[in-house]
């Protein structure tokens, strides 16, 4: 596999944005252990919609991104020169992968409007962006960051999906609004469980896998860490918005979603939250 592609031109690199993340489907009986939850996995079918991106050429690497896109002197939300930025959906009026691997997109009934920064995916019960299966969504670390801003939440015992990477990592809404990160460890998926996000509000959600550590973040700050085992090797596709097996919709607004294959630093994390400093991890 080769290095992603040369850098786009800046006319179509517009974008400000941050990531979403990760999934992992739960099919059976849930037991709360220690304060995490385990579930087992089913591997799903891949969903089809209109195609919106194209294929991707490029490895993993070294080294780690974050950063804020935008305004001049700032860096690019999405940089295709980087080895590290596996996936980077701006959503500023489309739904095209901008990293260097250009992963392959479709998408059924979206829109965007007024985002935390540019436009946003605007998602209802009945849309959905699916992402081809790569062999580089095989990380071995990760890190998925994301603007949220639900204008429904699910009910009680329910849930709503943010980024869906079946049988690896998975970023989802539960109950009244809670956020949780969840990850495959061998046969057992680990939760981490973060505040409530509220309704009509951004909210910046992160979530690493480093080594053998999980880690949860809301708004720049660490609210939860997990031990967990080796990433594993999965051929599911993976989607936005929608949880390719059971539905759980998410209803609302993502911006600026990225997945990197490396871990990124708090103080990263932080300043993709649109923060200067942050308080110390718990």
């Amino acid at each position: 596999m080769g290095p992603p592609r040369a850098p786009r031109s800046s006319g179509q690199l517009t974008a400000t944005a941050a990531t979403c993340i990760a999934a992992a489907l739960c099919a059976g009986a849930c037991n709360l252990i220690s304060g995490v939850e385990s579930y087992s996995f089913t591997e799903p079918a891949a969903s089809t919609g209109a195609t919106t991106g194209g294929g991707a050429t490029g490895g993993g690497g070294s080294g780690g991104g974050g950063g804020e896109g935008g305004t001049s002197g700032q860096p690019s939300l999405c940089d295709p020169a980087d080895p590290t930025l596996i996936a980077c959906y701006p959503f500023d009026e489309d739904a095209e992968d901008a990293s260097g691997y250009e992963n392959t997109t479709e998408t059924s009934n979206i829109a965007f409007g007024p985002g935390n920064s540019g436009t946003a995916l605007v998602l209802d019960a009945d849309s959905l962006v699916d992402i081809a299966d790569a062999d580089w969504w095989d990380v071995t670390d990760f890190s998925i960051e994301v603007w949220i801003r639900p204008t429904a939440l699910p009910p009680a015992m329910g849930r709503s999906c943010i980024f869906d990477g079946d049988d690896r990592f998975a970023l989802f809404l539960y109950n009244a609004g809670e956020v949780r990160c969840l990850q495959l460890s061998g046969t057992t998926l680990v939760t981490l469980t973060g505040p409530d996000a509220p309704v009509n509000a951004w909210t910046h959600v992160a979530c690493v896998h480093d080594d053998d550590k999980a880690r949860l973040y809301v708004n720049g700050e660490q609210v939860s860490e997990s031990t967990v085992g080796p990433m594993p090797v999965s051929t599911s596709a993976l989607t936005i918005g929608r949880d390719i097996l059971t539905g759980d919709p998410f209803i609302g607004r993502l911006d600026e979603l990225r997945v990197y294959n490396v871990v990124l630093t708090d103080d990263q994390i932080c300043a993709d939250a649109g923060k200067n400093a942050c308080g110390a991890t718990p």
